[in-house]
């Protein structure tokens, strides 16, 4: 069995992806690059790459033009800081249905922590999430 896991490269996708794989389970890290923040700046704010420590590569993904048009119309608004959170949830779980099928993938893995983030880490809004991507269950 095989899963698409939403890599930022931070705490919770890399435990959630690390927890799958101890099941046993082959997991793909994908990371969808938008050219709005790099790595050397994710470094300056503690983010570090740690597939390294799983053995995995990350399949980066280049999405900008495509998320640029959601950032600039965003069904649900914007966060804090022009950030439009479940519109950009609701783009990289699109994104990771559409690599489940060409990866052979069952599920996807997106590590997020319910409540961490009031604007699309709640459980109302995850189940938008899941609902306006077509990833219902999966």
């Amino acid at each position: 069995m095989r899963a698409i896991v939403l890599f930022s490269g931070g705490l919770d996708s890399s435990l959630a992806a690390k927890v799958v794989k101890d099941l046993g389970i082959e997991v793909q890290l994908v990371n969808f690059k938008t050219n709005l923040c790099t790595c050397s700046s994710c470094a300056k704010h503690g983010r570090v790459d740690t597939s390294q420590f799983m053995g995995l590569e990350v399949k980066t993904v280049f999405v900008f033009e495509e998320f640029m048009e959601m950032v600039t119309h965003p069904k649900y608004g914007y966060g804090a800081n022009m950030n439009p959170c479940l519109d950009c949830r609701i783009f990289m779980l699109r994104k990771a249905k559409e690599m489940m099928r060409s990866e052979g993938a069952a599920f996807v893995i997106t590590g997020e922590v319910l409540g961490q983030r009031p604007m699309s880490q709640m459980i109302h809004q995850i189940k938008i999430a899941e609902r306006d991507s077509g990833m219902e269950g999966l």
